[in-house]
């Protein structure tokens, strides 16, 4: 299943500078094709995965480090050194407790 946003796939075809990625299985974001059988994605718009990754945590590799940042951006934003993250235990929760210990701020982890 695919979004406008991003999306799971199988590279059948490459050219030019992406040609060597014939086969693999690319995260791709940005384009269109919400529920398309074939799409056209820049290559520069995709990062090839593991064929052994689950869909659902390639996503999460161009998703949640980007919210994770955004969200951080807004906690330094605030002017507090601490902040409340409830779902702590998830995937943008560690992110989160990373960017907060590497930044000199305490998270008070909500699991």
């Amino acid at each position: 299943m695919f979004t406008t946003a991003q999306r799971i796939g199988l590279v059948l075809g490459a050219c030019g500078a992406a040609a060597g990625v014939a086969g693999a299985q690319p995260f791709g974001v940005n384009g269109s094709g919400a529920w398309a059988e074939y799409i056209v994605v820049p290559a520069a718009m995709c990062v090839v995965v593991s064929r052994a990754m689950r869909d659902e945590d390639a996503a999460g590799h161009v998703v949640n480090p980007v919210t994770a940042w955004t969200m951080f951006d807004i906690v330094r934003k605030s002017g507090s050194k601490s902040f409340v993250f409830t779902a702590a235990f998830s995937q943008l929760g560690k992110l989160m407790a990373g960017l907060a210990r590497d930044n000199g701020y305490q998270m008070i982890a909500i699991i």
